[in-house]
């Protein structure tokens, strides 16, 4: 084993600035986690179609691809008092911060007809109760026959008419959806009560064969003569008495229009917030490099800041069961509420490293004569040239890439499975398993960091590398075993690496 390197006390960096510089990372690690810890809100709580959803996920990443090295070569020819990277993480936490509060202020694409805070305690079924679990839903144990059972609306979706009923707009409203757990359901059917009228619809499974559990619908396209309801009547049949029947959400759909509307806006604010990112995040990765000119020492600063910025996971994790909770009306207030949070919070603490970190000024950028757009979009793209001429920096790009985007692609479709695999629609179970399991590989992660920025300084980073990335591969592989819907918490056992 090579003699542990030691660094001038010149080249070292004082702890108040790696504190500063660990705030920001911090900061860097929540925005580029929240969004994507959030996004399936749009499909599963706002209800925008998942191909839509994709797309929003797709697309300002390619202007985020161009941004990033544009910002680079800017921030390395800007000078100003402040120095070079300074003002773009001032500028960026605000502006990136704010943008994230504002895209989030999305109205709900359901009315959901089972308020999580009902006004009664019991429903009445055949003289027997119907209990509110733990999910927001209504479990049915034991009931042999048909059922019904009258579900009252949010009222903040209403209108109260002068007699004091409460009447549902259904001119927003395009279909109706029932997701249902359960093993004999033959039959089941809404009845849509009206001032004067009644309307019963047959709820159809989405998918599969009736009698299975899953999302039944009904469209309301060709019901145009509905055009406001009291209450809403859920006829279901074939529960018998060895079967229990679980309604994790019953929901009026609003029309294709608003989620085309919506599509646009977040599609925009999307592209809008990942160029104010790289106004941050850019600027401040590089500082990083910069404070110090010495190997080791740069690695021991990257090493405390990331420790820090794991932080960002022990929290972001549970987002999903935050939002789905009892703490808010439905899903996309939850995300309307928690956007504020976040934002509040990255655009006062990414302050920090812009406000308390010195800058080099041996490593200024040398003075230039004023050139023209022309003169810098060509000197820009030489430097692209010369930059992706170098075998091992394209190398370490691409390890970047594939780690980086391998462990995102995993963490977007990670909840889906834990809702619809593993608890078969119960997305409060659901949420639970993905905020332990997040929680305890940040957890475990903050434990090996400086173990591993220590063995860097010693065995050399190329080694370090192989070797952690390896015992991160055999930690995935695990999750094919973990996946188990008869223990969903063996999915546990994949954290540690």
């Amino acid at each position: 084993m090579s003699t542990h390197y030691q660094t001038a006390p010149e080249d070292r960096i004082s702890y108040k600035q790696k504190a500063a510089y660990s705030v920001g990372m911090l900061v860097n690690n929540l925005q580029a986690a929240a969004l994507p810890a959030m996004v399936v809100i749009l499909n599963i709580g706002l209800g925008m179609n998942a191909l839509w959803v994709g797309i929003i996920g797709a697309i300002p990443r390619v202007f985020d691809a161009i941004s990033d090295p544009l910002l680079g070569y800017i921030s390395d020819n800007t000078r100003t008092r402040w120095g070079r990277r300074r003002p773009y993480i001032f500028a960026g936490a605000i502006i990136s911060g704010l943008i994230f509060a504002i895209m989030w202020q999305l109205p709900s694409g359901y009315l959901d007809l089972i308020s999580k805070q009902p006004s009664k305690e019991h429903y009445q079924l055949n003289g027997e109760p119907i209990t509110i679990n733990s999910g927001g839903g209504l479990e049915l144990s034991s009931y042999s026959s048909n059922f019904g059972c009258v579900l009252y609306a949010d009222t903040s979706h209403a209108q109260q008419e002068a007699g004091g009923a409460w009447i549902i707009d259904m001119s927003d409203y395009s279909a109706v959806e029932l997701n249902v757990q359960g093993d004999k359901i033959q039959h089941a059917q809404i009845k849509l009560h009206g001032l004067n009228q009644v309307h019963t619809l047959g709820l159809l499974p989405e998918a599969g064969e009736e009698g299975a559990s899953g999302l039944y619908t009904a469209s309301l396209n060709t019901h145009d003569d509905i055009t406001a309801i009291t209450h809403v009547t859920l006829e279901v049949s074939g529960v018998t008495a060895e079967n229990e029947m679980t309604i994790h959400s019953f929901k009026l759909r609003k029309s294709e229009s608003f989620f085309i509307k919506y599509f646009w806006y977040f599609m925009v604010m999307s592209i809008l917030f990942f160029l104010a990112y790289t106004v941050y995040a850019t600027p401040f990765v590089a500082f990083g490099y910069e404070m110090t000119p010495d190997y080791h020492e740069r690695t021991r600063l990257h090493a405390f800041s990331n420790t820090a910025g794991q932080l960002a996971w022990l929290g972001v994790p549970w987002f999903y069961a935050l939002m789905s909770s009892n703490l808010f009306r439905d899903q996309v207030h939850g995300a309307r509420v928690l956007a504020v949070g976040v934002g509040l919070i990255v655009a006062i603490f990414g302050l920090v490293p812009a406000i308390f970190c010195k800058e080099s000024q041996k490593l200024q950028p040398k003075e230039k004569s004023q050139e023209g757009i022309k003169a810098n979009t060509i000197s820009f793209l030489k430097g692209m040239g010369v930059t992706f001429k170098c075998k091992p920096f394209v190398q370490l790009c691409g390890a970047t890439f594939l780690v980086f985007n391998g462990f995102q692609l995993g963490m977007s479709f990670s909840i889906y499975v834990m809702i619809y695999y593993l608890f078969g629609g119960n997305d409060g179970d659901a949420g639970k398993l993905m905020g332990t399991f997040g929680s305890l590989t940040a957890i475990c992660t903050l434990l090996v960091i400086p173990l591993t920025g220590w063995l860097a300084t010693r065995l050399g980073k190329r080694k370090t590398f192989m070797c952690t990335i390896s015992l991160s591969i055999l930690g995935y592989a695990l999750k094919w075993v973990g996946y188990n819907p008869l223990f969903p918490y063996l999915l546990l056992i994949a954290c540690p690496l």
